[in-house]
């Protein structure tokens, strides 16, 4: 604390106590007081804290006005080293951005980026706003390091107090809102606060609507999921605003891809039906608006279910699935999301058992979904795989599909496999378009002789291995 700061408020205190005596007796305030009082408050004190209504000064004032003046004091020592702090990381953003070429920061940047994460941590909720002044107000910053910096320091915020990020987002949109990111940092601090106060986190949503868009809403029912499940369904469920079907798929989802374990999963499961009973409107049809949301959450939950169960133990899933913990209807959707999750894991046990438990049209549809991602991540597991099934519809299909994806990579292989199948209207359109590859027509306004140069097929979005299993043989006649 500044000594000459303490005896000019001495002086001042001193001088206002024969002040506030002569207005008792002059029975009024002279200029020299008005003066003295103004001296005070710019000194950041209350002047109604040094006298009582009656304008005597009170016993404890003098205690009280240096400890208020001591904290000015520090307030102002720490803003200056948070303003330091700013000009610091601001000018190391900089360098690093002149550096970029070299790809990689070494030791010292990587100790640095160190040093100021560490003091990034130690910032608290009134720092963060000196901090984004200092950004503001930079005049050597560019452009886009100003908007990283911001962006930088409120998530921090947000991690550290997400209710203060929200207010300060709030009371400075203009300036903290830029760019594409405004909706997920304005998302990421209302997800922290919904994890804590999923009721607070609602109610700044209702109350900032014009700072709340799809991301930024899906990412607070998240937060308020996490804590509340039931509260965030039936809001969902009540929402009126960016409500479409994706958002409301995609909600669920992130719902069920947060459960873990088998008793979540029954948990989630068991709100989803409590919820969707509940949210049921009198004289409902079934497909007015309302049950169509609920059919959309319900789908969204159960698939997402089913996607989960592709990244664990296939026996443990397999036994779930076989258990009464779905009904029919909610299984069918729980296959559904298996199907689709399918593609960067071995499906073969899935399609073994999807073979086993579900009727040939609705096995149909599932090998359209699979098999065709599969063929293009393995095309020799997807050769052996059919190799080893029994002749029927199901390989069939299967097979099908199978060449159907190889057509435009492996023509050749494609024919061997459909010259395995029986006569069919899919089999005959294949082998069509692979004889077109081979025999294409001539361009327009071309002779027909060979002197027009053909162009090559379009490369494949996923290339195809070459080789690959053959078909083991042709099934006999009527098979």
């Amino acid at each position: 604390m500044k000594i000459s700061l303490i005896l000019t408020l001495f002086i001042v205190i001193g001088t206002i106590m024969v002040a506030s005596w002569q207005k008792s007796e002059a029975g009024g305030l002279n200029a020299e007081y008005e003066t003295l009082r103004s001296e005070v408050e710019r000194l950041g004190v209350d002047t109604r804290e040094l006298t009582g209504e009656n304008g005597v000064l009170s016993q404890m004032s003098l205690k009280q006005v240096i400890t208020r003046i001591e904290a000015i004091d520090a307030k102002t020592a720490r803003d200056a080293r948070t303003r330091g702090f700013a000009r610091e990381i601001a000018d190391f953003a900089e360098e690093q951005k002149k550096l970029a070429r070299r790809g990689r920061p070494d030791t010292v940047a990587q100790a640095k980026i160190m040093r100021i994460m560490e003091g990034l941590l130690e910032l608290e909720g009134e720092d963060f706003r000196v901090l984004l002044e200092a950004f503001r107000t930079d005049t050597g910053l560019s452009a886009n390091s100003r908007q990283e910096l911001i962006g930088m320091a409120v998530m921090m915020l947000g991690r550290q107090n997400p209710r203060s990020a929200l207010d300060l987002l709030a009371e400075s949109r203009e300036d903290l809102l830029q760019g594409g990111r405004a909706g997920f940092m304005v998302g990421m601090c209302l997800q922290g606060l919904a994890q804590k106060d999923p009721a607070a986190a609602l109610a700044w949503v209702d109350s900032h609507k014009d700072l709340v868009d799809d991301q930024a809403m899906r990412q607070a029912l998240q937060g308020v999921a996490q804590k509340d499940p039931e509260m965030a369904m039936k809001r969902v469920l009540n929402q009126k605003d960016g409500d479409g079907r994706q958002n409301i798929l995609m909600f669920a989802s992130s719902m069920a891809s947060a459960v873990t374990d088998q008793a979540g999963r029954e948990s989630l499961i068991a709100t989803m039906r409590k919820v969707s009973k509940a949210s049921v409107p009198a004289g409902a049809t079934g497909t007015d608006a309302a049950s169509n949301r609920i059919n959309l959450l319900q789908d969204g939950i159960l698939r997402g279910i089913g996607s989960r169960l592709t990244e664990g133990s296939f026996e443990q899933a397999k036994a779930w699935l076989e258990s009464e913990a779905v009904n029919a209807e909610e299984k069918a959707k729980v296959i559904e999301g298996i199907a689709g999750s399918l593609y960067s894991r071995d499906p073969a046990p899935w399609l073994e058992w999807m073979t086993a438990n579900l009727p040939a049209d609705k096995m149909s549809e599932k090998l359209q979904q699979i098999i065709p991602s599969w063929t293009k991540q393995d095309f020799n597991a997807v050769g052996a795989w059919l190799n080893g099934q029994p002749a029927g519809k199901v390989k069939e299909q299967a097979v099908l599909n199978f060449a159907e994806t190889l057509v435009p990579h492996e023509p050749e292989a494609a024919q061997r496999w459909l010259e395995s199948l029986p006569e069919s209207p899919k089999r005959q359109e294949l082998m069509d378009q692979i004889n077109g590859m081979r025999n294409p027509p001539p361009a327009e306004g071309q002779a027909a002789d060979g002197e027009a140069e053909v162009p090559a097929p379009a490369p494949a979005p996923a290339p195809i291995p070459e080789g690959g299993a053959a078909p083991a043989e042709a099934p006999a006649e009527g098979q």
